[in-house]
């Protein structure tokens, strides 16, 4: 199952990147958290709404003190079918899987996209890929409880079952040590914004 993110918003500060996760992704399947049960797992198309509406959130929580940062109920309603368009195109391409943190209810308390680059082809290694991690929520309610790191873990055992070498990612200023927790190392990236 595939699925996918909306358009991309840079999380500055430098690039970490994961080589070559340890464990399988059977190891990150359920966990109990709060009482309630959380399973781990690529989304599915029926959640794309609630994906939608995480991203709104996410969006609004991180940039409502940016100048120009529309979150009226117009912008929400012009922002919604965009992103669903986005998740839809993303699964029917074939390189976004949406990770999903789910309680037992159905709820996603937690999310994290990733869209997998194809490498160069060079010998020994014809058919390389990279995964570009992006979109990293977890609902106020439910941080602090080690939700979206074992999403991420989830995630890294996924990558390495599918042959993912490598994954990046932009952190959000001060979130550089969460991801050191799960392994992401700051790399040697050049990047230029255009």
């Amino acid at each position: 199952m595939e699925q996918v993110e909306t358009i991309r918003t840079r999380l500055d500060i430098s690039v970490l990147s994961f080589k070559n996760p340890s464990r399988s992704a059977g190891d990150f399947c359920n966990r109990v958290y709060n009482r309630s049960m959380i399973t781990y797992r690529p989304a599915q198309t029926a959640e794309f709404p609630e994906l939608a509406e995480l991203r709104w959130q996410f969006r609004v929580e991180h940039d409502a003190s940016q100048p120009g940062f529309d979150a009226s109920d117009a912008a929400h309603a012009e922002f919604i079918p965009v992103c669903l368009e986005f998740l839809q195109q993303g699964l029917t391409e074939g390189r976004w899987t949406y990770w999903v943190a789910v309680q037992d209810d159905g709820l996603i308390v937690s999310n994290a996209y990733v869209y997998r680059i194809p490498k160069v082809p060079r010998p020994g290694l014809l058919r390389g890929q990279i995964g570009y991690v992006t979109n990293v929520y977890t609902r106020p309610t439910w941080r602090g409880q080690g939700i979206g790191a074992q999403l991420l873990r989830a995630m890294q055992a996924w990558a390495r079952d599918n042959a993912v070498e490598r994954l990046i990612l932009w952190p959000a200023e001060g979130r550089q040590d969460f991801y050191g927790r799960l392994g992401f190392l700051p790399g040697e990236t050049l990047e230029w914004d255009g």
